[in-house]
């Protein structure tokens, strides 16, 4: 169901333009689009450039997940493993594992399809052509589609007749279905955070909308299709800064990592991000230009983000069913105080595991191997990488800290109570 996804998304895109590649051609930029859902690194191959002073050898592998798509994957396999495991004879525990197998044969056909889906002669003039072929990342096809089938298939198997497999595992349940709903209400307040920014910069927001649709319908509703495939990337740029974090780009042959998105270090001006929204309410630099600061106090209404998401998935942990067959308020399904704080820390673990997935997944990287050489200037010679995104361990630790504190406040002040 992926795949086809992914063909609709290139295949529409194709039909609005100009149609100069060939259907075939179009059908395995799907395939390449498919493993960047799975957070596949494709690697460009490049070739000897033919412009005069200018030298490529060498190839760049670029990593980046359309979330859309990668979020779509996430919840086939939830749903998947929760399939098997309904099937499968044992409690919780087991279920998780059947679940889990999943991972098994979809790491095994991504695998195998890395080694059919090559896109080789780049269309373009030949004196500027410098991309040879396209493809799939073969480690990163089998190792990342079996760590997405391991955590969202064993979540699903978990999760599977929560009220019917009785008191096993009680606590891990909880802790699941806490974890997934602080990602899940992390994201959708992220983004209704994004539509907030838009509805206060309206003429912005026009603007955008008049470029888009300014040659035609057709290529407007393209490209806001494809818009829609990176919101949840946005969404996720939003959430890292949200909980004190940075969204930050990270160069291997420079020192430091320069964060240019938080609390403490926010941009202004016109520069790309003011164009956005970001940076917006708080003024501009001399001439516009591009400064760094302290964000306004409008912003650290953001920090809501965090702190919505930590107190609704630690009241859904605590109020998740703990006995077989329990009616909601019996008083088998209603957990204590210090049962439901320790559940909400739990699920404050898990939300940090999912955060760490959803990180990795969110950034977008590109490494250099060989070198390139133009204008009397070399640029390689060796490996050279690059990283935009949220901060990676600062971004973890910090959800960590939010969901523990979070989730254990949030199911103590929410849990259920007896009735009178």
């Amino acid at each position: 169901m992926v795949g086809v996804f992914a063909e609709a998304v290139v295949f529409g895109v194709w039909s609005v333009g100009a149609r100069t590649s060939s259907p075939s051609l179009v059908a395995r930029t799907g395939g390449l689009l498919f493993f960047w859902f799975n957070r596949v690194a494709l690697t460009f191959e490049l070739r000897r450039g033919t412009a005069p002073g200018s030298r490529v050898a060498g190839s760049v592998a670029v990593v980046f997940a359309p979330l859309l798509g990668t979020i779509i994957v996430w919840s086939l396999l939830f749903l998947g493993g929760r399939a098997v495991a309904r099937r499968a004879p044992g409690g919780p525990r087991s279920a998780a594992l059947h679940g889990a197998k999943l991972a098994l044969p979809y790491a095994a056909l991504c695998f195998l399809a890395s080694f059919l889906t090559t896109v080789r002669g780049a269309a373009g003039p030949s004196s500027v052509q410098l991309i040879s072929s396209v493809g799939p990342s073969h480690g990163d096809a089998l190792v990342w589609p079996l760590l997405f089938g391991v955590v969202f298939g064993g979540i699903g198997g978990l999760l599977s007749h929560p009220r019917t497999r009785g008191g096993d595992a009680a606590l891990e349940r909880a802790a699941a279905a806490g974890g997934v709903g602080m990602l899940v209400t992390s994201l959708v307040a992220a983004f209704a955070g994004l539509l907030l920014l838009a509805a206060a910069k309206p003429s912005t927001t026009r603007a955008y909308f008049h470029t888009a649709f300014d040659r035609g319908a057709a290529r407007g509703a393209a490209l806001l299709g494809v818009q829609a495939l990176v919101t949840p990337n946005m969404a996720t740029w939003v959430m890292a800064p949200a909980m004190g974090g940075c969204d930050a780009v990270t160069v291997s042959v420079t020192s430091g990592r320069g964060c240019f998105l938080s609390y403490w270090r926010f941009p202004r001006g016109r520069g790309a991000l003011g164009t956005l929204g970001v940076g917006g309410l708080g003024g501009t630099g001399p001439s516009g230009a591009v400064g760094e600061r302290r964000a306004p106090a409008a912003y650290f209404l953001f920090l809501l983000i965090p702190l919505i998401a930590s107190l609704a998935g630690g009241a859904r942990a605590a109020r998740w069913p703990t006995r077989r067959r329990s009616a909601p308020d019996s008083p088998e399904s209603v957990a204590r105080a210090g049962s439901a704080a320790v559940r909400g820390a739990c699920a404050g673990v898990v939300f940090a595991a999912l955060a760490a997935v959803l990180f990795a997944s969110a950034g977008l990287s590109a490494r250099l191997h060989g070198s390139v050489a133009a204008a009397g200037g070399i640029i390689g010679g060796r490996a050279i990488t690059a990283t935009v995104g949220p901060r990676f361990g600062l971004g973890v630790a910090l959800a960590a800290a939010w969901g523990v504190a979070g989730g254990a406040a949030g199911g103590v002040l929410f849990r259920r109570r007896p009735g009178p």
